[in-house]
């Protein structure tokens, strides 16, 4: 006599409860990350040398799913445990940005001098330089960015409000380009001329998302914006844990495992 278990009728009678119990925790671990991120949040702001955390977003909410999906014998266990190491990989991939700030460097007509502008050309943004040191850090270790750039107008007295962002991305391998990880934004209203973007530090995560990393200055006014950017390699020290796509893949090949003949 067949039981439901070979025939496979248990696993389909047990795979919308699994799935059920898959999207409660998805539930009550979205609103557990909001209450961490909303203290984060406060944490940095009591802090007045640290004014933003870039952080892997969604790893447990992921890791929570993945995890339900891969223990076919107890979503609840799967659950919890993706979630723990979702987190985990989440919390450990944070860049902390220090507060950032800019200063006048040049007037309107000694910034005129220097790049030729003409009130023909309209509002111009441009950032002249921007450096980051060291270039290759480790995990937990801290970097320096500084740079210059200059916002013009035909009205040499206008107030231009802009946005200075500083901007983290990282190199996806696979699909061969970069991808923002997040950003810091720093908007303040200037006069035409030439700043200097003060130095500033950013905390390199102990779990760096990938081994090439770019640092980008970006200054915007409406849709008027420039960047430049840097490239910072990550001495990747500590075992990663695994991305989505890893999750993913696992997952994969579990399924054909489960599938393979005798089982």
């Amino acid at each position: 006599m067949m039981t439901a278990n070979e025939d496979g009728s248990g696993d389909r009678r047990f795979t919308p409860w699994r799935r059920l119990i898959a999207a409660i925790m998805v539930a009550l671990l979205a609103v557990t990350m909001l209450s961490a991120c909303a203290a984060l949040q406060q944490s940095m702001a009591q802090n007045p040398g640290q004014a933003a955390a870039i952080c892997a977003g969604g790893g447990a909410l992921g890791g929570a799913a993945i995890g339900a999906l891969l223990d076919q014998g107890n979503a609840v266990r799967g659950a919890l445990l993706g979630a723990l190491t979702g987190a985990l990989a989440g919390g450990a991939s944070c860049f902390a940005i220090a507060k950032f700030s800019s200063s006048p460097l040049k007037d309107y007509q000694q910034t005129q001098q220097e790049t030729g502008y003409i009130p023909a050309q309209g509002t111009v943004v441009r950032v002249d330089s921007f450096t980051v040191d060291p270039t290759i850090v480790g995990p937990g270790q801290k970097l320096t960015f500084s740079g210059e750039y200059y916002v013009m107008t035909p009205d040499q007295n206008a107030d231009v409000p802009v946005v200075e962002n500083m901007i983290v991305s990282f190199y996806d391998e696979k699909a061969q380009q970069w991808r923002e990880f997040g950003r810091a934004q720093n908007p303040v209203t200037v006069k035409p001329g030439k700043r200097r973007l003060n130095p500033a530090e950013i905390t390199a995560p102990r779990e760096p998302p990938a081994p090439r990393i770019q640092v980008a200055l970006q200054v915007s006014h409406d849709k008027v914006s420039d960047q430049r950017s840097r490239e910072v390699v990550m001495a990747m020290q500590q075992a990663s844990l695994p991305s989505g796509e890893g999750w993913t893949m696992l997952a994969e090949s579990r399924e054909e495992v489960s599938r393979a003949p005798g089982r």
